[in-house]
């Protein structure tokens, strides 16, 4: 089942990070293509490829998949985690063309008490990117930041 978000809603979301994968589609103008490589013929009429991410989520521990852009990507690669399961807020903004996603970190009881102390960051847009085992990977190398 892939997620599906209706205009300005909000959904919390357990996502396996080291699920992402990437894939390269064309956009078309109302949808998007697969690319198939050499000899791709939206390659050849000379559609523009763009990456797009898939990553395996859990909502209410019912298994789904949700495929994004490079924005939503960015948000994941500056998150700070442990494991390569993180609790996230997952809205999308506008509709059509203009749809945007924001994703936040859930932050639990313990992780608020560890960033009071000093050293520590508060804030998910106060940290620093880091760059570990799952964003360094076959897909890091291709998120602009």
């Amino acid at each position: 089942m892939w997620l599906r978000l209706k205009e300005d809603q909000t959904v919390e979301a357990t996502l396996d990070i080291a699920s992402i994968i990437s894939v390269v589609k064309h956009w078309t103008g109302s949808r998007l293509e697969p690319c198939f490589g050499t000899g791709c013929p939206l390659c050849i009429r000379g559609i523009p490829r763009r990456w797009r991410y898939q990553i395996k989520l859990f909502i209410d521990n019912e298994e789904q998949f949700w495929e994004f852009g490079e924005e939503p990507m960015r948000y994941i690669q500056r998150m700070h985690h442990e494991s390569s399961r993180v609790s996230v807020y997952i809205s999308r903004i506008g509709k059509g063309q203009n749809t945007r996603y924001r994703i936040q970190q859930v932050v639990m009881r313990d992780e608020r008490r560890n960033a009071s102390q000093p050293g520590r960051l508060t804030g998910i847009s106060e940290r620093k990117q880091r760059i570990n085992k799952y964003t360094s990977g076959r897909y890091g190398h291709l998120v602009r930041t």
